[in-house]
């Protein structure tokens, strides 16, 4: 099995073959994600390969991209990355760091292969005029969705989710350790669920409408922190769902603590600390001055 690696630089040109992370010259990288796309469909299952692209670049990448044409597997699959060396040094939405990032009516990331994993991107929907995903899983099962800030436009008059498993589409799927904000819905899993359990863990929704909805199917949520959202949690959940926590009482597992703001600063700042963005003397103050919602818009 070969693993077959190609890059995007937005600071490239288009008409490079993606080998390479430079932006000049026939090796170089692809200009958009959606160049790579068009250019790298594939049969993984045949020729025994795993596929991965790497996302560079400060310039937003503004074209929409469908994974789709492909043939993949839960072994063979194609796995969209920013480095984690290359991903935002703090809890902020980042302008200086490759992003997905459209004002258009286009659903922004759209896979519909089997296995695809997308880890550490930002997207964001600055504008809708209709009903729009951020980011959804459509007809593919076992997608991975990890570690990516999805900002949504939180317009009222449209749906606008950060990740989405639309109806019709069995599982099982994955998000987790995403943060994800000011969208109609956080994640809303909605599909029938007929070929295993939707897996929600670790992910952290503010500013939604809903935060977490299950519609239909089997929906396992656990360490999941929702807040300042109208309604945190919607539906009806696995009963082994645990340790979630929201701000309205509604999360699944009730013996789990009701988040308070000031809970959510506590365990916003000892993560900071665990990643030494900040010193054991400012954890400690019990003080510190933090807006949650300014932290990550």
């Amino acid at each position: 099995m070969a693993l077959i690696t190609r890059y995007v630089n937005t600071a490239s040109t288009a008409g490079g073959d993606g080998t390479t992370n430079a932006t000049t010259g026939a090796a170089r990288a692809y200009a958009s994600l959606n160049e790579w796309e068009a250019n790298e469909q594939v049969d993984l299952v045949a020729a025994t390969d795993q596929h991965i692209v790497h996302c560079v670049g400060t310039s937003a990448d503004t074209t929409a991209v469908d994974v789709n044409g492909w043939t993949t597997s839960t072994t063979y699959y194609i796995t969209i990355q920013v480095d984690a060396a290359d991903r935002p040094t703090s809890a902020q939405y980042s302008t200086s760091n490759y992003r997905l990032e459209s004002s258009g009516t286009a659903t922004l990331l759209i896979l519909s292969e089997i296995g695809t994993k997308v880890f550490g991107l930002q997207i964001y929907r600055s504008n809708i005029t209709s009903d729009s995903f951020v980011i959804t899983s459509l007809n593919a099962t076992d997608c991975e969705m990890a570690y990516n800030f999805i900002r949504g436009n939180n317009n009222s008059s449209w749906y606008d989710s950060c990740i989405t498993a639309g109806a019709g589409h069995d599982g099982p799927n994955y998000a987790y350790n995403n943060i994800l904000y000011d969208a109609t819905i956080g994640i809303d899993f909605n599909s029938a669920g007929g070929g295993g359990d939707h897996q929600v863990y670790s992910n952290t929704v503010q500013g939604c409408v809903t935060g977490i909805r299950r519609t239909d199917g089997v929906f396992l949520a656990k360490n999941n922190i929702v807040q300042d959202c109208t309604t945190d949690w919607s539906g009806t959940f696995s009963s082994s769902s645990a340790n979630n926590n929201s701000e309205d009482g509604t999360h699944p597992d009730r013996k789990s603590t009701r988040l308070t703001p000031v809970t959510l600063i506590y365990l916003v700042c000892r993560l900071l600390l665990e990643k030494k963005k900040i010193s054991k003397t400012k954890y400690k103050q019990k003080k510190l001055s933090i807006n949650i919602k300014h932290s990550i818009v």
